[in-house]
């Protein structure tokens, strides 16, 4: 008691023969974004090395912020067409980082990134003034979808 416990075990899977691409999972059919200028707010290195990767792969301008208080700045010194928020951050949250962005700018686009799919985060990612969400980790037309939708 007190102590804790810990449990080992070992799964055997088959090896799979298909090597899984990026193109596997991104269609060619996915459209151009070329021009499309994206603020992606998020403090994980390897989140943003990923997300600014494959967003530049479909020719989108990509600016990076790693905490909300440094993207409310940006958008007051840029525009942008949409805005890739995380929501968990450390000097300034999404949801609080959106709301003051809300106070300057009601039309940008702004889409959670989020690891947290509960209905409370979902309720509050709304209430905060985004548009809406895409989870963590995120499939990459899941992604896409939500941004062409924006360029239409």
């Amino acid at each position: 008691e007190g102590k804790g416990s810990r449990f080992y075990f070992t799964l055997y899977f088959p090896k799979s023969e298909r090597v899984e691409k990026q193109e596997d999972v991104a269609p060619r059919t996915l459209k151009d974004l070329s021009g499309m200028q994206v603020l992606l707010v998020e403090d994980v290195k390897m989140n943003v090395i990923m997300a600014k990767k494959l967003l530049e792969k479909w020719n989108a301008l990509v600016d990076t912020a790693e905490n909300g208080e440094i993207a409310v700045q940006m958008v007051r010194d840029k525009k942008y067409e949409v805005i890739l928020m995380d929501l968990q951050m450390p000097v300034m949250d999404g949801f609080t980082a959106t709301k003051e962005i809300r106070a300057f700018n009601t039309e940008i686009p702004v889409i959670a990134l989020t690891a947290s799919a509960s209905l409370e985060t979902q309720q509050g990612v709304y209430k905060a003034g985004m548009n809406g969400y895409v989870s963590k980790p995120f499939n990459p037309v899941d992604l896409y979808e939500v941004l062409a939708r924006i360029r239409q």
